[in-house]
């Protein structure tokens, strides 16, 4: 006897800057679409789907028309997808060797190669603005820099962090805590590093994600969930948008915004079902 579940998440668009948007879902299946990411010209946009069978990235157009898959691993857990500067190379993590390790796939050429590296189990890349090096972390709490190419990874915070995204010359990264996660920033080519100032500590069921401009996070406490948006300019900080249905609870991921601060992503569970599997003796036996 087992117990299987399945759940249906699909990713929503709320429009920015227009007082009187309502978010509307936006790439959906019967089965689940996660870690939404726009290109960076925004016409398209990337995503984790198992629609197909198994976990694989897709991309579509930006109104959610015309889903492609880009992958074809065929059950190893894949996702995360992000973009680079070029409009064209993804890179994404699978464990299509086992062990987690980040990927590039041209979405032209549609053919996937793993990034060497001396650090395993790496997750969750981001591209730096000149597509020179990826953000990833371990899976473990640490978070490192390498080179595209492949090479030897090097620790990028002291801190326990597992997610970043880049703005500009600088990474912002959360830090982890028993309380919640703080953001805080970096210069990716390394430098001093500390807390985003006057931007408050983030529950874990709460969302952020960056752009080079400002950073976009939930605060899942009210009802309707609040979209803040954080200045980087100015570290002011103010209301970006309501959403009429909480976010999938993702440790921090599951937030997408657009480089011109138009349109925003988030994935929401539709639907949770779980069935009982009863295995006879004849079928053990075999």
């Amino acid at each position: 006897m087992f117990s299987r579940a399945r759940q249906v998440i699909d990713i929503w668009h709320l429009a920015l800057r227009d007082p009187s948007a309502t978010a509307r879902k936006w790439i959906y299946s019967t089965r689940a679409q996660l870690t939404p990411n726009y290109s960076p010209d925004g016409s398209r946009i990337a995503f984790q789907s198992n629609r197909s069978g198994s976990p694989e990235i897709w991309i579509a157009d930006a109104d959610g028309a015309n889903a492609v898959r880009l992958t074809s691993f065929n059950g190893p857990l894949t996702g995360g997808p992000a973009w680079c500067s070029d409009g064209r190379r993804l890179a994404f993590d699978s464990r299509e060797s086992g062990d987690s390790a980040i990927y590039i796939v041209d979405t032209l050429e549609r053919v996937p190669r793993r990034v060497q590296s001396s650090q395993a189990n790496l997750a969750l890349p981001a591209w730096s603005a000149d597509c020179r090096f990826l953000l990833a972390s371990d899976g473990r709490e640490a978070l490192f820099r390498l080179p595209a190419d492949g090479g030897e990874a090097q620790r990028f915070t002291p801190q326990r962090s597992y997610q970043a995204a880049v703005a500009g010359k600088r990474v912002i990264f959360n830090v982890a805590g028993p309380s919640g996660m703080a953001l805080w920033s970096k210069p990716i080519e390394g430098g001093d590093e500390a807390p985003l100032p006057g931007m408050p500590r983030l529950t874990y069921a709460d969302s952020w994600a960056a752009n080079e401009r400002a950073i976009y996070f939930t605060d899942t406490t009210q009802v309707p969930v609040v979209v803040w948006r954080y200045d980087l300019a100015s570290a002011a900080i103010g209301v970006a948008g309501t959403l009429p249905n909480p976010p999938t609870a993702l440790g921090g991921l599951g937030l997408a915004v657009s480089a011109d601060d138009r349109s925003l992503l988030y994935t929401h569970t539709e639907d949770t079902q779980s069935d009982l599997v009863i295995v006879g003796a004849d079928a053990l036996r075999q």
